[in-house]
């Protein structure tokens, strides 16, 4: 035991400094004064203790999904259905370990002849533990079948999107059909209104022979004025048009916006079998994995904060971790809403993010954050409208997202954001913005700052008045 934990602490130190080392353990036979025995009595005892314990968790996760079902508590079963995962996941962890032990009882089986009978015997009662933990297993997949089919708590994901969309055409027709009606009768308004307005206000050609100009004039203000009130009836009829179908429309589109706004804030537990996922790496710095999930052909991208501790054993043993995808139905079809991995000890449990570029170099954070792990940069994209450089720097100053600590970034801090060929500003799509080029904090003189253009990637000066195509950006360091 000593050896194991010893081999562990050098080849961790190792890796820490950048270093690769394979250390090794082994026994010396001979006649010192003492040895080392391991108590495998007492091994064996703590693990059939510990398949007892998991056993009597089992029975009693079975008695529970007899209670949920019969009570069709639907909710009550997906927990139950978790709880049954982490379950398995803690059997797995087990036969993990269990292994472990076996390779080191065989090591010593080989070298300690006077121990022979004992090792024989506690080999034979790993055995009979390995097939109870196989058994339980079997349990345990049959009771993760049973539970799995059927939970979907109501209208599948699927069918959401179908209705949404469904909805949603609904919508359109009602929308269009009482936006025709209105050009209709606005247009039968307007030529009643115009034939009578017309008459109101023809006046004949000035009769330069018999009439003066300000006689002509005085004559058509009048016409004007005679058809003045009819101009205001006109309006009048319009507008109220206008009230009374928009109302009418509005009553009846507003039942199936508030569907569609239902079916939307509604999230789908998927099954964790039928999701798989995988860990591609872990950055060791930020204790950040960054993995894989798949769900009906499509894979999303994740990482996922996973302390250094427990990062080896989840980078290898995946299925220790039960994936709990919650999924959101739009009118673009479904999308996940939020991705938690359950670890085998109590509460404990991991939230992904997926909003993530596709080189896994940018992070997007729920309050929109953007995370640069290659700089270990923050950034944070200002409105995304035409911004003068004093412009900027007042909104930088007043930022307070997430603890505040922003400020305008450097020449060179821009410099690291551009990548040709990334998009349609040769920078990476996460930063939500439209413009070309991004001020930077210093100024070429009174009038005047540096600022970059992602477009053909060169650094500039322009005027502080300077707005169009510019943006402001806020940075900080991580």
């Amino acid at each position: 035991e000593l050896g194991q934990d010893l081999k562990k602490r050098v080849y961790g130190d190792a890796a820490a400094r950048g270093h690769t080392q394979r250390p090794v353990d082994g026994e010396i036979y001979g006649t010192g004064d003492f040895v080392f025995v391991p108590d495998l009595e007492k091994r064996s005892r703590d693990l059939n203790a510990e398949v007892d314990a998991l056993e009597a968790d089992m029975a009693r996760l079975k008695q529970l999904k007899k209670e949920a079902a019969r009570a069709k508590d639907e909710s009550r079963q997906r927990e139950l259905e978790r709880q049954r995962l982490i379950k398995e996941a803690e059997l797995k962890q087990v036969q993990i370990r269990k292994q472990q032990k076996q390779e080191a009882l065989r090591r010593q089986k080989q070298a300690a002849l006077e121990a022979e009978q004992q090792t024989r015997y506690q080999e034979q009662q790993e055995r009979e533990n390995e097939q109870r933990l196989a058994m339980l297993r079997m349990q345990a997949e049959k009771m993760r079948q049973e539970l799995g089919s059927g939970l979907t708590g109501g209208a599948t994901i699927e069918s959401a999107v179908a209705e949404l969309k469904r909805i949603e055409a609904q919508r359109y027709k009602i929308y269009n059909d009482f936006s025709a009606e209105l050009s209709n009768q606005t247009q039968s308004i307007e030529k009643f209104y115009y034939d009578k307005i017309s008459r109101l206000t023809y006046t004949s050609p000035w009769d330069k022979e018999f009439e003066t100009e300000a006689d002509y004039k005085a004559r058509f203000d009048k016409a004007q004025i005679k058809a003045e009130p009819v101009r205001q009836e006109k309006q009048q009829k319009l507008a109220a048009l206008r009230r009374e179908l928009t109302s009418a429309r509005n009553s009846q589109i507003k039942p199936l916006e508030d569907q569609i706004k239902t079916l939307e804030e509604k999230r789908f537990v998927i099954p964790a079998s039928k999701v798989s996922f995988k860990f591609l790496s872990y950055k060791l710095k930020p204790q950040m994995m960054l993995g894989a999930l798949t769900f009906e052909g499509t894979t999303t991208k994740f990482t996922v904060n996973i302390p250094k501790q427990n990062a080896r054993e989840y980078k290898y043993n995946p299925n220790l971790l039960v994936p709990e995808v919650l999924m959101q139905a739009t009118l673009d079809g479904q999308r996940i809403d939020k991705i938690i991995f359950h670890g085998p000890e109590k509460n404990e449990k991991y939230k992904a993010i997926f909003n993530v570029s596709d080189d896994f170099r940018f992070i997007v954070y729920d309050n929109g954050i953007v995370w640069d792990k290659n700089t270990m940069l923050e950034w944070y994209a200002g409105p995304d409208k035409n911004t003068n450089w004093n412009d900027a720097k007042r909104w930088v100053e007043n930022l307070n997202v997430a603890g505040g600590g922003w400020r305008m970034p450097t020449i060179n801090e821009l410099k690291t954001l551009y990548n040709k060929g990334t998009g349609k500003r040769n920078m990476t799509s996460l930063l939500k913005t439209t413009g070309y080029w991004v001020w930077s904090g210093k100024k070429n003189n009174p009038s005047s700052a540096w600022n970059f253009e992602f477009y053909n990637g060169h650094e500039s000066w322009s005027y502080l008045d300077i707005s169009a195509n510019a943006r402001g950006f806020a940075v900080r360091s991580k």
